[in-house]
């Protein structure tokens, strides 16, 4: 299992039935802050210091990634 604090860990597929339809889920580690186009639009616009913070982390996570 893939183990950064950049990742979301996934664990797993199941099937839902959550529309009527079975359909495949992912199943995932829970993020707290939600989905980061959800934060995106719901904020003001970001500051330069915040948008370096945020690519150097997912920057580390990609690294992380191209190195497994």
């Amino acid at each position: 299992m893939l183990n950064h604090r950049n990742i979301v860990k996934f664990y797993g597929v199941c099937h839902s039935l959550l529309t009527g339809t079975l359909a495949p889920a992912l199943v995932m580690e829970f993020a707290c802050g939600g989905p980061l186009n959800k934060v995106l639009a719901e904020r003001p616009p970001i500051g330069p210091c915040t948008l370096l913070n945020w690519s150097v982390q997912i920057a580390s996570g990609m690294h992380y990634l191209h190195e497994k």
